[in-house]
């Protein structure tokens, strides 16, 4: 399928944090609808730590995406930049001890011709929204999440709970490497919404209230600044988010050629095929029957009966006959 954007919309503020540890592909500034990857991660790890993390990943990624969508399948190549972001951050650490500790969530969207890609690690979130509804999100890697699972706390107290911003998986460059969850989208429909956004936007909304604005009929800048002023007010941590909608999509079916029957004969060609075979036919027969006369009538082996009763009788010839009258 071929899949045009309209143009994205982002945020990426620091809100009440000393600093902003998130990190966004593509920057704000070099964003366009002919862009097919995004990502967002919110940096683990505080000052200077968190923010090297995020930045080190959202470059290793995209880049080893880029370079090489043409030459790896997905989601292989999902796997194999991950793990190349990876070995980035332990290169860092190795570098500079003091980073150690230092991690980052994932949440990554690649559009191809298969459809969406879509990737995370840790709590920052991806939805596809159509017409106001959720038709998939992420799940949560963090404590909270897991306490839902198990029927523990509601998804409702989970956004309130003390313990919601630890996280059970991330990017952190340690020996034991993180594997992510990998979905494929391959139903994408002009007018869906892609929403891709670290903690901070989700802890300023419920998810009626998010979806409240990505489907409300405000024009798409209208929207991020929605979502970004509801930030401003009520998040306390950085939020960064990326609003990307679906203008149109292709879907590039291979036309198969119908089978072109052979051609029937015409008629015309049958009627003389049937009266020229009649003809020899015929010709075969007469043929045969003149031979067997011509061949009744002269063969050297024939007895010739004639009509004579005498003849029949006496086939003796006259001197013998008159020889067998003496003796009698």
């Amino acid at each position: 399928m071929k899949i045009l954007l309209a143009p994205p919309f982002g945020l990426h503020e620091q809100g009440q944090r000393a600093n902003n540890e998130d990190n966004l592909y593509p920057l704000l500034d070099k964003v366009s609808n002919s862009d097919t990857l995004f990502l967002v991660c919110d940096g683990v790890g505080g000052i200077d730590q968190g923010e090297i993390a995020s930045a080190i990943v959202t470059q290793a990624i995209s880049k080893y995406i880029l370079n090489n969508k043409a030459l790896t399948p997905l989601p292989q190549i999902i796997y194999e930049a991950v793990a190349h972001a990876e070995a980035q951050l332990q290169t860092h650490q190795q570098i500079e001890p003091s980073t150690q500790g230092m991690a980052t969530t994932l949440a990554l969207l690649f559009l191809t011709d298969f459809g969406a890609t879509i990737a995370h690690i840790g709590d920052s979130r991806v939805y596809h929204i159509r017409n106001g509804v959720i038709l998939w999100q992420t799940q949560d890697h963090s404590y909270v999440n897991e306490l839902v699972k198990l029927g523990i706390i509601t998804s409702g107290e989970a956004q309130n709970h003390p313990k919601r911003n630890i996280i059970t998986r991330a990017l952190q460059g340690s020996q034991s490497s993180v594997l992510p969850d990998i979905h494929q989208i391959e139903e994408i429909d002009a007018g869906d919404y892609f929403l891709l956004c670290t903690d901070g936007v989700l802890e300023s909304f419920s998810e009626a209230e998010l979806l409240d604005i990505v489907g409300s009929s405000q024009s798409d800048s209208q929207k991020i600044a929605h979502i970004r002023a509801k930030c401003q007010v009520h998040s306390r941590d950085n939020f960064t988010a990326y609003l990307i909608p679906i203008r149109s999509v292709e879907h590039l079916a291979v036309q198969l050629l119908s089978s072109v029957p052979p051609p029937r004969p015409s008629p015309q060609p049958l009627v003389r095929q049937w009266i020229m075979a009649l003809g020899i036919t015929a010709l075969v027969l007469l043929g045969t029957v003149a031979w067997l006369l011509w061949s009744k009538n002269n063969s050297p082996h024939k007895v010739k009966i004639t009509s004579s009763p005498a003849a029949i009788e006496n086939p003796l010839p006259p001197k013998i006959k008159e020889k067998i009258k003496k003796i009698e």
